[in-house]
């Protein structure tokens, strides 16, 4: 519940009003059903006249405050999902590069999926707060009607919320494990889209990365798949199962003890009939925020690891506010004349790692000096560092050591944006597989 409140954080006071709209419908609701209740009793002279005024107009009030709630959660949708998913562009186009590569597969379901569940949570809600109040209003009426059958009844009630809460932490683990595994499974589907030509080239490296790693992985989240939805399904009938066996025990006691009148039980039972329906609503929004709680934690580990990486670089916030403090620009063109003694770009003793680990690939003391009007051809074979070092000298990756110089000027956080700004870059993207046993040594050598 703890990540849903974070998500409609935002829109607190258009919230309220959906709240209240949903509660307001609750209420009508509930005035229905005792009218409706009352009608079938049958101990006053029946009003046709008073009867149908009263009815239709609840009716009436109750479709306006449920048009009311619907309306405005839409909105609250439309603005939460579309800040969402500009926040997390932002953060996405303020990373630095070689971060954002590495999380690609992560960033594509976060965008769609996680954010798909919740757009689909946030319309459930006004559903949920009107079945809740049509249910507390419906136990109001019962506590004026008999305080020991409303008390009885809120006993029955308490058993399912226990079972509900034992169940939903098991539901909560396998819906992170689920999500987590969702990852993994768009990382080997970006191979198979992305990778295909190396795929269809090498038959065993083909069948191990079908028949082998996609088949083990896809187990694995479809087993979690498997638990969460099961324990969900598991979980409401087990309510069903209560609340029957509930109903049963009450049969018992009314006949044995003779607690309350047959006729009244008939009573009680007509308006637990129209709490079962409200009650079931409420119980299976319980389940879904498991499911929508795993998508908020990736929405937000997504938004930790682009922000603050493992080199403990600066936030987003913070690096807006030191280009803001330094402004630096880059030399323009009319100043070419003055700095033509200097070379155009300058890498000077550059050092790079993808991760920072000693086993990890990188380039190391490059020493490089581009002047204008040269045409350069980088040379080397597949993995030879080519793509890196034009990153490099592009600005779209940062070393972790040395210097870059444009026309004897350093570049750093506060002007790499208006560096950047000089090249027209075509890449040649490549999809890279970890798996590479398919190839020989000979082919390796």
């Amino acid at each position: 519940m703890r990540a849903l409140i974070r998500v409609l954080k935002p829109a607190t006071s258009l919230l309220l009003v959906t709240l209240i709209a949903s509660m307001l419908t609750g209420v009508f609701s509930t005035l229905i059903i005792k009218e409706i209740q009352q009608s079938l009793v049958g101990e006053k002279a029946f009003n046709l006249i008073g009867f149908s005024g009263y009815f239709f107009s609840m009716i009436v009030a109750y479709l306006i405050a449920a048009v009311l709630s619907s309306v405005s959660i839409a909105k609250i949708n439309r603005d939460i999902i579309h800040n969402l998913r500009l926040t997390l562009s932002e953060r996405i186009l303020a990373a630095p590069f070689e971060r954002v590569e590495g999380l690609r597969s992560n960033i594509l379901p976060i965008l769609t999926d996680d954010l798909n569940h919740i757009a689909n949570l946030i319309n459930r809600l006004p559903s949920v707060v009107t079945g809740l109040a049509t249910v507390i209003g419906i136990l109001v009426y019962l506590f004026w009607l008999s305080p020991l059958m409303a008390s009885l009844t809120l006993l029955g009630f308490a058993c399912v919320f226990i079972v509900n809460k034992i169940n939903l932490s098991f539901i909560g683990r396998y819906s992170r494990e689920n999500r987590e595994q969702s990852n993994v499974i768009y990382k080997l589907i970006e191979g198979l889209v992305y990778g295909m030509a190396n795929l269809v080239m090498q038959q065993k490296f083909r069948e191990r990365y079908v028949d082998i790693t996609l088949r083990k992985e896809s187990n694995i989240q479809m087993d979690s798949y498997f638990r969460e939805t099961a324990l969900n399904s598991l979980s409401n009938r087990l309510n069903d199962v209560i609340l029957l066996t509930f109903l049963g025990g009450m049969i018992i006691l009314v006949y044995l003890y003779s607690i309350v009148s047959i006729s009244f039980f008939a009573t009680y039972l007509t308006l637990i009939l129209f709490m079962l329906g409200p009650l079931s609503t409420v119980s299976g929004f319980l389940g879904t925020i498991k499911r929508i709680e795993a998508s908020v934690i990736q929405i937000e580990h997504l938004g930790i690891q682009l922000e603050t990486g493992v080199d403990g670089s600066q936030s987003l916030s913070t690096r807006k506010e030191k280009r803001q403090e330094l402004a630096d620009s880059i030399p323009s063109k009319s100043t070419l004349s003055t700095a033509e003694q200097k070379p155009l770009i300058q890498l000077s003793n550059i050092h790079f790692r993808y991760a920072k680990n000693e086993h990890d690939f990188g380039l190391e003391g490059i020493n490089l000096e581009l002047n204008g009007g040269e045409i350069i051809f980088i040379e080397g074979g597949n993995g030879s560092g080519k793509s890196t070092l034009i990153k490099l000298i592009c600005g779209l990756y940062r070393q972790h050591s040395g210097s870059v110089l444009h026309q004897g000027k350093e570049i750093i956080e506060s002007n790499v944006d208006e560096y950047r700004n000089q090249f027209a870059v075509i890449l040649t993207e490549s999809y890279l597989f970890k798996d590479l046993q398919h190839l020989s040594v000979k082919q390796l050598e």
